[in-house]
């Protein structure tokens, strides 16, 4: 009898052994997902555009909401797209899923509300990347593009990261000195315009209760020194 108590409990732990080693493989094979952003991929330009539907509780395009809504509007410059990473990661019936997120490193060229840091890059997430299995590229509103200058709309989540909202294309550079020509130039005179005239004008109807902080904010560091 203790004998074969002996071999059940030996048994009981070897099971519970092989399922906590399971576990932990699977949580680390789904957290690096989550903690290192896939860099681009020469065979990403193959993989097909899906363009995914999104309820919005406004018109995005109305730009006093949209201003309203947003904890930033800048002007920035996208310097690189670092990759995809992603979040709610989780296995599903022998597959993995996981929301894409696109990961930018920009330079804030002017600020129209909220005072983000020009003294270094800041790092921005939208929504839509390569899919999490490598098959094709998904996106609600366009992705931003490296070397290309936006009229920014951005929020602060939970997590501390900027949030792309909506994003405006200004005018191509040259080169990466024209910063001051981009800001200047008649052609993107009017939409700078729009986006400060609507800002004045922000319809906070849809604005979050709850404020998170982002690293970039000036004001935020100048308070915490």
């Amino acid at each position: 009898m203790k004998r074969i108590i002996c071999i059940t409990l030996f048994a009981v732990c070897l099971i519970g052994l092989l399922l906590f080693t399971v576990t932990i493989i699977s949580s680390g094979k789904l957290n690096k997902y989550t903690t290192t952003v896939r860099a681009p991929k020469a065979e990403d330009v193959n993989y097909p555009l899906v363009q995914q539907e999104a309820c919005f509780l406004f018109d995005p395009n109305n730009k006093e909401m949209m201003s309203g809504y947003s904890d930033y509007i800048t002007v920035i410059y996208v310097e690189k797209k670092e990759g995809t990473i992603y979040q709610n990661v989780r296995e599903d019936e022998g597959q993995i899923r996981g929301t894409p997120y696109t990961v930018y490193s920009a330079k804030v060229l002017e600020n129209m509300k909220g005072n983000l840091t020009k003294t270094e890059n800041i790092k921005l997430y939208q929504y839509g990347g390569v899919s999490i299995d490598e098959k094709e590229i998904v996106y609600i509103t366009p992705l931003l593009d490296a070397g290309k200058c936006y009229v920014l709309y951005s929020g602060v989540a939970n997590d501390q990261n900027l949030y792309v909202n909506l994003a405006y294309e200004m005018s191509e550079l040259n080169n990466e000195s024209d910063f001051d020509r981009v800001l200047s130039a008649p052609e993107n005179g009017e939409l700078l315009k729009q986006c400060m005239d609507a800002y004045r004008n922000e319809d906070l109807s849809y604005a979050s209760d709850k404020k998170y902080v982002t690293p970039y904010d000036v004001d935020s560091i100048a308070v915490a020194e």
